[in-house]
């Protein structure tokens, strides 16, 4: 993996974590598949599925 696409993944993953917690302040129900449908990249979502899963994105979100 090239620096470059770590830093772009990176991005990916922080872009996904904002916009998801948006939604989630907004009131909006969040399902993980739906949501996950509009990143393309595989590692990313696997990222974000993980921060997902240790409540970090639920306890920023509130």
């Amino acid at each position: 993996m090239t620096t470059q696409t770590k830093v772009d993944r990176e991005q990916l993953v922080a872009d996904l974590a904002w916009d998801y917690c948006e939604k989630a302040r907004n009131g909006e129900k969040v399902t993980m598949k739906n949501f996950l449908r509009l990143c393309p990249d595989e590692q990313a979502r696997v990222t974000f599925k993980t921060l997902v899963n240790t409540d970090l994105l639920l306890s920023i979100a509130a």
